[in-house]
């Protein structure tokens, strides 16, 4: 399996247990994944190589270095774009209304600081578990809300 594959199953197996649940052969069917997003970003980084070839053509080394690997990057954006789908809602989470919403959170729940722990054990290479990340997101949620209390 190659690493689109391991990053997609990895993304499925934290991020939407129910639906991995469901996949026969989780090896085979993320092996598949990988290799159809593989050669995804092999075409969509041609063709975009291919529109910009004159641009490309009349840059420097270093720039035309720079156009590329940000041609691949795109390439693989779009691509695990369609496979690394929105967590699975949880019904025991609290749904909010926008007239519920909270000046420390953002739309997605989520602190409006981005540098606090909790971004880093969102991120797809952090070992957290979702067990953890919704207890910590509790705790946090909690925190915040007994700041706002009057004393």
């Amino acid at each position: 399996m190659n690493n689109y594959g391991q990053t997609v199953q990895q993304h499925w197996k934290t991020w939407l247990p129910s639906r991995y649940a469901q996949i026969e052969d989780p090896t085979t069917f993320f092996a598949s994944v990988g290799e159809q997003i593989e050669d995804q970003v092999t075409q969509s980084a041609a063709a975009m190589e291919a529109e910009q070839a004159a641009s490309l053509a009349q840059m420097d080394y270093l720039a035309r270095v720079g156009r590329l690997n940000a041609i691949d990057k795109s390439a693989r954006e779009i691509a695990l774009s369609e496979w690394l789908l929105e967590p699975e809602s949880d019904p025991s989470e609290v749904e909010m209304s926008p007239e519920d919403a909270m000046p420390f959170m953002d739309e997605m729940g989520m602190p409006v600081d981005r540098t606090h722990p909790l971004w880093e054990m969102s991120a797809e290479d952090h070992p957290s578990t979702v067990e953890e990340f919704k207890a910590a997101r509790k705790a946090w949620i909690a925190q915040e809300l007994s700041k706002q209390q009057p004393r």
